[in-house]
């Protein structure tokens, strides 16, 4: 997720840090990701962070959930999506009657 030698290092800072109250990872650059829907797929630029990295930030999830521990460690692909850009899928995944966002992947 953040590279063979940032991560651990990472977890080591976040692991040992006494002076924050928290402390999180975000690797952006305007990654592409392919967002499979029923109907086709859809680009999205996006970043990966540390599962904790909402929470660090003080921002609560509107809709659903959060990233959990588990899925930063084994690199499950997980994505929380921006509300403007689920106002936008909004048709989509209304017209649909199985499991809209069924696939992400990196370009």
């Amino acid at each position: 997720m953040f590279g063979q030698r940032a991560y651990p290092n990472y977890k080591d800072l976040r692991d040992r840090n006494r002076a924050l109250t928290g402390l999180a990872a975000y690797r952006g650059g305007g990654t592409a990701f392919g967002l499979t829907m029923d109907d086709g797929a859809v680009r999205v630029v996006g970043g990966q962070v540390s599962a904790n990295y909402f929470e660090v930030l003080g921002a609560p999830i509107a809709l659903g959930r959060g990233f959990l521990p588990d899925e930063e460690r084994d690199g499950t692909a997980v994505a929380v999506i921006s509300n403007a850009l689920w106002r936008g899928l909004a048709p989509a995944i209304a017209a649909t009657s199985t499991n809209p966002v069924d696939a992400l992947r990196q370009d």
